[in-house]
């Protein structure tokens, strides 16, 4: 049987799920339940608990990882962003990053009019905000969202990536980083479309709309697991 791998499927950030929010990756495997069966819905609630153990182990050993969730959207100046205060891990110490309502993006340069761009987010424990965007976004840009996505950057040495957000040039209009608004603001040749997604915290598995895991119950809905504190 074919090796399972464990992947996020990116929703918006209204956390609108139109399928499975985690799910095996063996593309062999041929599902024969329905979506919204006990077997589906054990399998995506199993799956879930492997990605949060996956991101614990891997804070134990060292790794760069988020610990609890951020929210990224547009910041109170609507050329920026804003974040959420969250706990991080980097070489397997844990701190709290304070909240960051006004970060600037910074030059990082102009997505061509009717194209897509995906900018990562990425923080350090001193709250230090840093991006790397996706290698066509300002050449060619990416014709459609998912083609954005799927050329994800890799993260930079010692920083944990938070999320990432993409970007759609208006159809007649370049959008230039740091002086063009993101979708929803006013100044200069706003984002047609701004989406923002934040990567899911080690210990937020279970937590949050972007998450479709379920208690464990009897038939009759009384839990009979639960998460203490």
């Amino acid at each position: 049987m074919a090796a399972f791998t464990y992947a996020p499927v990116y929703t918006n950030s209204a956390g609108t799920l139109t399928g499975l929010a985690w799910g095996p990756g063996a593309a062999s495997c041929r599902v024969t339940a329905a979506l919204n069966s006990d077997e589906i819905q054990d399998e995506v609630s199993l799956n879930n608990a492997f990605y949060g153990l996956n991101n614990v182990l891997a804070a134990l050993g060292g790794a760069e990882v988020p610990m609890t969730t951020t929210t990224l959207a547009i910041g109170s100046t609507d050329t920026n962003i804003s974040m959420t205060a969250q706990v991080i891990s980097i070489n397997a110490v844990g701190v709290v990053v304070a909240a960051d309502t006004d970060e600037a993006l910074g030059a990082l340069g102009t997505i061509p009019m009717g194209t897509w761009g995906l900018i990562k987010v990425m923080r350090v424990a001193a709250g230090t905000i840093s991006y790397v965007s996706a290698a066509a976004n300002y050449t060619t840009g990416y014709s459609t969202e998912a083609l954005a996505i799927a050329a994800m950057p890799a993260t930079t040495a010692d920083r944990v990536a938070i999320g990432f957000f993409t970007v759609q040039a208006q159809a007649a209009a370049d959008w230039i980083a740091g002086t063009d608004a993101l979708a929803g603001g006013t100044t200069g040749n706003q984002a047609e479309s701004t989406n923002y997604y934040p990567f899911i915290g080690a210990a937020d598995v279970t937590t949050g709309p972007w998450v479709s895991a379920l208690q464990v119950a009897n038939k009759a809905g009384t839990v009979l697991t639960t998460t203490a504190g």
